[in-house]
């Protein structure tokens, strides 16, 4: 009974993030219906992620390539179940009925499985990788063994969605690109010059502090960059600024956040943390 319960009370912290956001966007002026909350469910069951999908979550994240693989069906699933390993509830809810994208820093050895399971990689930070990810999107129309066995590159090919993540604490330990001009428009342009990967605006992770001048900061400078980005070049697509967590949604979206990452507000303490 312990477990029903604490699944139950997914879908009620699935409402109170809704509500925190809700009352950020009004406290600055802003539509609620500006801000998205994708779910990040790293480390998180099936049976977990049914009940927020049964609370009426569509939009989650994965930090890592395998969990991915072994929780979600691919991108390609279409009419199948959004969970590849049966659980209670969400068993109506098709793959393509939600967006799922990586968050986590992706390697290149893992751009593959990215590829096939990925709506969208939120983590870029090298140009080897935006390398590697458009080889790897399947030409339209190919099949997967002839798309292997082709020169794909003046081929229409499958178009993904991209975040650009710029390390904006300035931390060692954390990925993205670096805090500086040379660096971001270099890998802007790479990424421009490729059509098949759509660039649809930044992502960071602001520092776990108790400072919240020192978290606004790292949202204020991730904004001026959406803002230099944007002007400088011509952007289709230009729409996205990631950044937000489960204890610091509110700062970030009164920084001007369209996608907010809330996971252990959801789902609670990951095992093994307090």
């Amino acid at each position: 009974m312990a477990e029903i319960s604490a699944y139950t009370h997914i879908g009620e912290r699935v409402a109170s993030v809704r509500e925190r956001v809700h009352n950020a966007c009004l406290r600055c002026g802003r539509s609620p219906e500006s801000v998205r909350i994708m779910l990040v469910s790293k480390t998180r069951t099936a049976e977990e992620i049914a009940a927020a999908i049964d609370a009426g979550a569509r939009f989650f994240g994965e930090s890592r390539i395998q969990e991915m693989a072994a929780k979600w069906a691919p991108r390609s699933g279409g009419d199948r179940p959004a969970l590849s390993a049966r659980s209670p509830g969400a068993e109506t809810v098709k793959r393509s009925e939600i967006r799922l994208e990586l968050v986590g820093h992706l390697q290149s050895n893992k751009v593959k499985t990215a590829v096939e399971y990925a709506d969208a990689v939120c983590s870029i930070d090298k140009v080897s990788t935006v390398e590697a990810l458009e080889k790897r999107l399947p030409v339209v129309g190919a099949g997967a063994e002839d798309f292997e066995s082709r020169d794909g590159a003046t081929m229409d090919r499958v178009s993904m969605d991209i975040l650009l993540e710029i390390n904006t604490s300035g931390e060692e330990s954390k990925f993205g690109v670096s805090d500086d001009e040379a660096e971001v428009y270099g890998l802007v342009e790479a990424l421009l010059a490729r059509s098949s990967l759509r660039l649809r605006g930044l992502m960071t992770i602001a520092p776990f502090v108790e400072d919240e001048p020192a978290i606004r900061a790292c949202f204020s400078r991730l904004r001026a960059w959406y803002e230099q980005i944007e002007a400088r070049y011509a952007l289709p697509a230009w729409d996205t600024l990631s950044m937000g967590m489960s204890g610091d949604l509110e700062p970030a979206i009164e920084e001007g956040s369209t996608v907010v990452r809330p996971g252990t507000a959801v789902f609670g303490p990951r095992k093994g943390t307090a």
